[in-house]
């Protein structure tokens, strides 16, 4: 969902779908932003949290979090960032 979004595929997907061979031009093509440096907010850092989280690190995000629940320290063990509030 996070590369659909950012790279514009669904738009993109829609345009070629009305007509295949007259719409595809490589001008027409969605501008493709980076990912790397970008900020990814995770509410609750239980297992799903965490997993998207990870995937989230791979692809260079800085990853932030919220959970008022889980002892400090545990985000240093995936190298998320803790914020106190939402």
């Amino acid at each position: 969902l996070v590369l659909s979004l950012t790279r514009g595929i669904v738009r993109h997907h829609i345009h070629l779908c009305d007509e295949p061979v007259k719409n595809w031009r490589a001008i027409d093509t969605p501008h493709v932003r980076r990912l790397r440096g970008s900020s990814f907010g995770i509410v609750g850092r239980g297992r799903i949290g965490t997993a998207v989280g990870l995937r989230a690190k791979a692809f260079g995000m800085n990853v932030l979090f919220y959970d008022p629940y889980i002892p400090d320290g545990g985000d240093q063990s995936v190298g998320f960032e803790r914020r106190e509030s939402l």
